[in-house]
């Protein structure tokens, strides 16, 4: 479902830059795990408000501390380098000729961590829980909602959805990990009797949280989670997979750059989250076993999401589409690499990521005279503005009746990236005459302007 308040992405830049380095550690132990049976991670925020609350359905809950990496299983995942979908908990899952009837078949053999067998019970308790969401505030509830007619179980391992209309994309929008997201399957014999917009899934004397995947919580705070190999993983005990070879995994807030370049250069990180290139050679310079996803330049794995800028198109002056094209006019995307990423990674001139899968769609944008130029064309953008009615007042900024031209773009202040992205975009345009700011806030908040449309850019 698209949210109320209509937004525009201009593909400003990139296909970036999650630097994830990896590091040979050898020192060190914890608690009863050797050091080098562990792996510990950044964690992409600077806090975690709730760390024992593990119920992803509501507003504000963290993912990224190890549950959606090491405990909650996928039904399918999106394989960005051969764009097919692979399975996973799910190994199959078909539309009938008219794209409105889905059936999903499992695997064999899954089980909870618990013991209890992962079925298709599960899966339809789960879609259920959404459809009878009359608030639609729960995560995809409102998207249930708006194509699932039914679900019903067919056999253990079978479910068919009757949807409300044909869609095509059901499977890859709603079921298939894209790096992140995707709904996570609930454990009926936990979940069926709980208040879905209170129930928290933390209990340890209870063994909460639970999932599929191959590790258990073991500890939860505000900047440490710990996650320990559960030796009776369903997928080993079928043959599906091997364990993993880790024992442990932690996933930390780090901090500062600082801090994670210094914790890297001592062997007490092994993923380090958005630092700069700068950073990465200091700590190469300290621990020659650091190292990026390639040896040299842009360094970086393309991040599946190019970044964009996005408006409010119901929010005036910006619901003038002349205006949003100014500004992207005047954005210079190889500069704002050159700055803010020091060339870790390359310009996007479309919404899409420069992946093989998506090469025809880039091709198709480009040759319909729609791609985004890498290079500012400021005049033209100025241009726009002034046909608007604006003209520049003495300090060099577009004004219109006495008003100048505003733009403040809220920014998330977890990440050194967006911040420094941000700013590099703000000077552009303040430079073309528009009076851009950056208004660096939290996720939380971030989030909340967005779902209520409180926001400009």
């Amino acid at each position: 479902m698209k949210s109320r308040f209509k937004r525009l992405g201009l593909g400003i830049m990139l296909s970036l830059f999650a630097l994830p380095l990896a590091v040979h550690v050898v020192s060190a132990q914890t608690a009863d795990v050797a050091r080098e049976d562990t792996v510990i991670f950044d964690i992409d925020a600077t806090s975690i408000a709730s760390p024992t609350n593990f119920n992803d359905l509501v507003p504000g809950t963290n993912k990224n501390q190890g549950a959606h990496q090491s405990m909650w299983e996928p039904l399918f995942i999106l394989n960005y380098e051969t764009g097919k979908i692979d399975p996973y908990l799910g190994t199959a899952f078909t539309p009938n000729d008219n794209q409105d009837v889905w059936t999903l078949k499992l695997h064999d053999g899954i089980k909870w961590s618990d013991g209890v067998a992962f079925t298709a019970d599960d899966v339809v308790f789960t879609i259920q829980l959404l459809l009878d969401d009359k608030t639609k505030t729960l995560d995809n509830a409102a998207n249930m909602q708006h194509w699932v007619k039914s679900v019903t179980k067919v056999d253990d391992t079978t479910v068919e959805f009757d949807l409300n209309l044909p869609n095509p994309r059901f499977q890859l929008d709603y079921f298939s990990v894209r790096i992140w997201g995707g709904i996570t399957i609930k454990p009926k014999h936990i979940w069926e009797g709980q208040d879905p917009t209170t129930f928290t899934f933390y209990d340890t004397a209870k063994g909460w949280p639970i999932g599929t995947g191959p590790y258990k919580l073991t500890s939860a705070s505000p900047e440490q989670f710990v996650w320990d190999e559960d030796p009776n993983w369903w997928g080993a005990a079928t043959g599906f997979h091997a364990l993993p070879e880790p024992k442990r995994l932690i996933w930390v807030v780090a901090g500062s750059e600082t801090n994670k370049a210094l914790l890297m250069s001592q062997h007490q990180l092994d993923s380090s989250m958005n630092i700069t290139l700068g950073t990465l050679q200091a700590i190469q310079a300290k621990n020659p076993n650091a190292v990026a996803w390639v040896k040299d330049a842009p360094y970086s794995f393309a991040d599946p999401c190019p970044r964009e800028l996005e408006f409010n198109t119901e929010m005036a002056p910006w619901d003038n589409k002349d205006l949003r094209k100014a500004v992207s006019l005047i954005i210079d995307r190889n500069q704002n690499i050159a700055i803010a990423y020091q060339g870790t990674t390359t310009p996007s001139t479309t919404m899409f990521v420069s992946y093989p899968g998506m090469d025809p769609y880039i091709k198709a944008i480009t040759d319909a005279g729609y791609a985004n130029d890498v290079v500012a064309h400021v005049e033209d953008g100025q241009k726009l503005i002034e046909a608007a009615g604006y003209a520049k007042n003495g300090s060099g900024i577009y004004e219109k009746d006495g008003k100048s031209l505003d733009l403040a773009i809220t920014v998330g202040n977890d990440t050194q990236e967006y911040i420094l992205s941000t700013n590099e975009l703000v000077e552009q345009l303040q430079q073309a005459g528009v009076n851009a700011s950056a208004q660096p806030v939290n996720g939380a908040t971030s989030g909340n302007a967005n779902q209520t449309g409180n926001f400009q850019a």
